[in-house]
């Protein structure tokens, strides 16, 4: 007998849902679609890293530069970096920090730059030759690269056996020099600037010697005008150490570096002050020195200083005043200044800091000594 539409049969009226759960979930059913090669399945355990150093070989580009991703991810923990650096990770990055493709590059040196913050991985890059590597990432045209390798190479410098691996590339100190001076963009220029103040300190004194023969005190005080409060900052500091010797000096005042850092005395980033009070201080030891200070006003400009809220401004300001007050001229300045003998006199009689107390009592007895 026909039936209506929208009635069953005996059959299928009785059949359970469990019954056609069970049919439908064991039917034979077409293969899985296989999982493209670029999503990278987690792995656990000891195979986590090791597995995704492995694919930073693979032939596929969009395979390598999702490793790529996750082990920057994968570098966040002290544990997972060990275990892949016993995967033997820093050669695959040092070589993709190279890579014709910028993804690659720029999560390679990304990844560098996370393992130079870990002490096995800073232990690993200097082992490695990664300075050098990374001072190619320094010439990249993209600047993401550059930031990464100028922030891996100033982690990395922070230790006298960092800063002699940087200095042993070929011609590092004259490329930082022109960096400094033709970097396009002004938070990587700032970090050129971080990182040449940094190797300016090896011992032997030949990065020293080098960065003045190429010019880096003119780099420097041209930069002292800039926009950017961390090239400011920057430039202050890195002539602080490119005046250590009296070459440097000599260079600084031919180059009216003093005026600038007069006009810096008064900047509203209290680190730019502090830079240019110490390079101040570090210039005046020379005679010449004094005269240009007091010639391009800056006795007022360190007097100011004595009431700065900032305890490091004061103390590089207390350091100049004791040094430019050897000047007869200079001295006379500051003693008939009652605000400058007054805050002299009330942070040397404070007993809740040793460090600011003494610097004080020093520069009071210089300029109120009399012949």
């Amino acid at each position: 007998m026909a039936q209506s539409p929208g009635h069953y049969s005996r059959d299928q009226a009785h059949t359970s849902a469990a019954s056609a759960t069970h049919i439908y979930t064991r039917e034979a059913k077409a293969q899985p679609l296989t999982a493209p090669a670029v999503k990278i399945t987690a792995a656990f355990g000891l195979r986590e890293c090791p597995k995704v150093v492995e694919l930073l070989a693979h032939e596929d580009l969009d395979v390598r530069q999702q490793a790529l991703l996750v082990l920057c991810e994968v570098f966040g923990r002290p544990d997972r970096i060990a275990t892949a650096l016993r995967a033997g990770a820093v050669p695959d990055l040092l070589r993709l920090a190279s890579d014709p493709d910028e993804t690659c590059r720029v999560r390679a040196s990304l990844a560098l730059s996370k393992l130079a913050e870990d002490a096995n991985g800073k232990e690993a890059l200097l082992s490695g030759g990664a300075c050098a590597a990374c001072v190619v990432c320094l010439r990249d045209a993209c600047a993401a690269v550059r930031a990464n390798g100028y922030t891996t190479l100033v982690v990395l410098s922070r230790s006298v056996r960092g800063v002699d691996a940087v200095c042993e590339a070929d011609a590092v100190i004259s490329l930082l020099c022109d960096k400094a001076k033709e970097e396009t963009d002004e938070d990587v220029r700032g970090l050129a600037l971080k990182l040449l103040y940094q190797v300016l300190g090896q011992r032997s004194g030949e990065a020293l010697r080098e960065a003045q023969r190429c010019g880096a005190v003119n780099v420097s005080t041209e930069l002292l005008g800039s926009s950017v409060a961390s090239v400011r900052e920057g430039a202050a500091a890195t002539l602080c150490k490119l005046t250590f010797n009296e070459a440097g000096k000599q260079f600084a005042i031919k180059a009216d570096c003093v005026r600038a850092l007069c006009g810096l005395l008064g900047d509203k980033y209290w680190r730019v002050r502090s830079n240019a009070a110490a390079a101040l201080m570090s210039i005046a030891i020379d005679d010449a020195g004094k005269n240009a200070t007091i010639e391009a006003g800056g006795v007022p400009g360190l007097i100011k200083l004595l009431r700065d809220r900032e305890r490091l401004v004061k103390i590089s300001a207390m350091k100049a005043i004791a040094t430019v007050s050897a000047h007869p001229a200079a001295r006379e300045m500051f003693m008939a200044s009652k605000p400058c003998v007054d805050a002299l006199t009330a942070v040397a009689a404070d007993a809740d800091d040793e460090v600011l107390s003494r610097n004080a009592r020093i520069a009071k007895e210089v300029v109120e000594w009399k012949p």
